[in-house]
């Protein structure tokens, strides 16, 4: 057989059976597996007894999954973690599990109605499942509350890189207001790091109580307790006063004509001297070669599928919502392949 033909025979089997990772892989995080054996090896019985699922079933994914990567099994018919799936624990401090169960569990689904998105546009999340997300989130508050814990753990994996973007001591704000801010873990890392500002935690009432009742800093005991203010309430319509505005992976979710919405809500509570800080992705321009393109150019598919219009975006492509929403973008520092600091300011 022709070499070339043969690789890419081969590539597209694998290509087109890779739900098959994916949805194993889910299962097993679903079932707790990694967790299970966190302590030691177990046999597929003693995992089936302790996750209530059936024995012969659950060995034939695991089989699976140690082929392509995550597990082990012994000779003796045990399994354990390798390092790929230690990062699946619920307890590890960078776990991925919550991504993949929102990844896999949510947006998974969505990507089956594509085909008419692809035809009509719109949302395929929305055809698959009723309603847009953050309604049927309202609605399900377990995969709420999971993906919170995405968001907590993007914003871990950000933080360090962002950090390192100023002296953040000196960075002369005085109160940051952290629009979408999720559970608030970019707002506490930059209240750490400048201890003269104040912040404000604002997203959906919901998501705020979350984080009002969970995050240990704002808790009465916590070291942040009594300079961060908890506002619930739809950045569309207002958002708070502040002088530094934090957005962070906010306007992917969303159209360019709903951006340029929600920076309008921020352009009218900002002030003169006000700046407004955005950590996004930066999808490289046409002919450029991306760096990392199953990263970005995989969410940007996840946007595509969850929301319709919404996107990753070019240097040039942020600088034009700026500029409509009554802000001048001053400039871009990436602290990753594919991840970037943004300043903007009013004009």
């Amino acid at each position: 057989m022709d070499p070339s033909f043969a690789a890419a025979m081969s590539s597209i089997f694998e290509t087109a059976g890779a739900f098959y990772r994916s949805k194993c892989l889910h299962l097993a995080v679903k079932h707790r597996v990694p967790d299970l054996i966190a302590a030691g090896s177990l046999t597929a019985d003693e995992i089936a007894a302790a996750s209530g699922t059936r024995a012969q079933e659950l060995r034939r994914v695991l089989r699976f999954l140690v082929q392509v990567g995550f597990f082990t099994e012994d000779a003796d018919g045990k399994f354990a973690n390798n390092a790929n799936s230690t990062l699946l624990q619920r307890s590890h401090p960078a776990s991925l599990a919550p991504l993949l169960l929102h990844w896999v569990g949510e947006v998974m689904p969505a990507t089956v109605a594509l085909d008419e998105t692809l035809i009509s546009g719109g949302s395929a999340f929305e055809r698959a499942f009723g309603e847009p997300i953050f309604d049927w989130y309202t609605k399900h508050p377990e995969n709420e509350k999971n993906f919170s814990l995405v968001m907590s753990g993007a914003n871990a994996l950000t933080l360090q890189g962002v950090l390192a973007t100023r002296d953040w001591a000196s960075d002369g704000a005085t109160k940051y207001v952290d629009v979408g801010g999720n559970r608030g873990s970019l707002l506490q890392g930059l209240l750490t790091a400048n201890p003269q500002a104040s912040g404000v935690l604002f997203d959906l009432p919901s998501v705020v109580e979350i984080a009002r009742r969970e995050e240990a800093a704002f808790q009465p005991s916590g070291a942040l307790h009594s300079r961060v203010e908890f506002v619930g309430g739809d950045f569309f319509s207002a958002v708070p006063a502040g002088d530094v505005y934090l957005l962070r992976m906010i306007l992917h979710d969303w159209s360019d004509e709903d951006s340029i919405r929600i920076l309008k809500t921020v352009r009218k509570a900002i002030g003169p001297t006000g700046t407004v800080y955005l950590v996004e992705q930066e999808v490289y321009g046409t002919g450029q070669i991306q760096d990392d393109p199953m990263h970005s150019l995989s969410i940007d598919i996840t946007m595509l599928s969850v929301f319709g219009s919404a996107r990753e975006r070019t240097r040039d492509e942020f600088a034009s919502i700026f500029k409509a929403s009554g802000f001048e973008l001053k400039s871009v520092t990436r602290f990753s392949p594919t991840f970037a600091f943004w300043v903007a300011v009013p004009v």
